[in-house]
């Protein structure tokens, strides 16, 4: 759809306007930089404490959510600290006029076939083509710039990452790119020049940087690695896991990583840890189908530990049973041994003595 030049250079007025503004807030505000520190400072404390209380709560499945979630922060706070430190001992950047940002809308125009501006919602959208990655088709996406967080927020925050057509993590359906969740792009290496372009009022460069991150692949950055893409969250620990990876409990049906799953000493049916019980005389694991409550203790016991009393036929453990194969209640009564009086000394059932001469 074509743009009309009536709108765009209207867009590019407003957009002065913004870079204006935001260098006006700077000026007046000389700790601006040092309160964005504060505030990813803030939030990197919010999610330290979350993961805190999960610790404490013993919340396994939300630990690595909650360490991506402050490795992001650790990464904002980093760059927030450097931005506040080049704010502090450079000078002003120039400002972008409207007729440098009309420039740079066309030439969005040119790199993108698929151009908008939405005046209400106060954003200029670009599409990619569809994006594939190691052969697993991402669909396309829509880079939206949204110049009123400029003021605030100068850097890649600015852009939301649309999927036109997702095709999310099978783990999490918020991960539409390896490197995009909740709409929120990890720029990696590009968030520095990123950050620079907007300063600049080099937006068809922001742009272009921001389409370079979507159709690379940084597998030391992922939010879950393509080789996970296609995967399942193991049911206990969260982690992702591929198909080759993961088992199927028999007992509950849910899909497990191979660390948390285990086998039956019995029958050896599969089994997550929560499972299996111990038997509780040889503390073997075991499916509740192959662990009997024994008469007597009490106790549940594998078919290993336990038998038939041969006389009444309950089953009991193996240790209650006598050698003759039969339970506490089947067994003879003992008899005692008779109780013999101990001998006590009486002087006067001695022999007398004959007298000495």
């Amino acid at each position: 759809m074509t743009t009309p030049t009536r709108l765009l250079v209207r867009t590019a007025g407003r957009l002065s306007n913004i870079w204006r503004s935001r260098a006006q807030l700077v000026a007046r505000d000389e700790p601006y930089r040092l309160r964005h520190v504060r505030h990813h400072g803030e939030a990197l404390q919010h999610a330290l404490d979350r993961l805190d209380k999960a610790h404490g709560l013993g919340l396994q499945l939300i630990l690595p959510e909650l360490r991506l979630e402050i490795l992001g922060h650790l990464e904002r706070f980093r760059l927030a600290g450097a931005e506040a430190k080049d704010t502090m001992v450079r000078p002003g950047v120039q400002l972008p006029g409207p007729g440098v940002l009309l420039q740079e809308m066309r030439q969005i125009k040119d790199d993108f076939d698929d151009f908008s501006i939405d005046g209400k919602k106060k954003l200029v959208r670009a599409a990619t083509e569809p994006v594939t990655l190691q052969d697993i088709d991402l669909g396309p996406f829509a880079i939206q710039f949204h110049w009123e967080r400029l003021l605030h927020l100068p850097d890649v925050s600015c852009f939301d990452i649309v999927a036109l057509d997702p095709h999310p993590a099978a783990a999490n359906d918020r991960v539409t790119h390896p490197h995009v969740k909740d709409r929120s792009l990890c720029a990696g290496d590009a968030t520095v020049p990123i950050r620079k372009a907007l300063e600049q009022g080099r937006l068809a460069d922001a742009f272009c940087l921001v389409r370079s991150v979507l159709e690379h692949y940084n597998p030391a950055s992922p939010h879950i690695s393509l080789d996970d893409w296609e995967g399942t969250a193991c049911h206990d620990c969260g982690r992702n896991v591929g198909d080759d990876d993961r088992s199927c409990c028999d007992g509950c049906g849910c899909d497990f990583c191979d660390d948390c799953m285990g086998n039956c000493a019995c029958c050896d049916r599969t089994r997550c840890h929560g499972c299996l019980l111990r038997c509780e005389a040889c503390n073997e694991p075991c499916c509740a189908r192959c662990l009997e409550s024994c008469a007597g203790s009490g106790q549940e016991c594998c078919r290993h530990c336990t038998t038939s009393c041969r006389q009444c036929g309950v089953t009991v453990a193996r240790d209650d049973c006598n050698a003759a194969g039969l339970c506490g209640s089947c067994q003879p009564p003992s008899h005692p041994e008779p109780h013999l009086p101990e001998k006590t000394h009486d002087p006067d059932s001695e022999p007398a003595r004959p007298a000495t001469p």
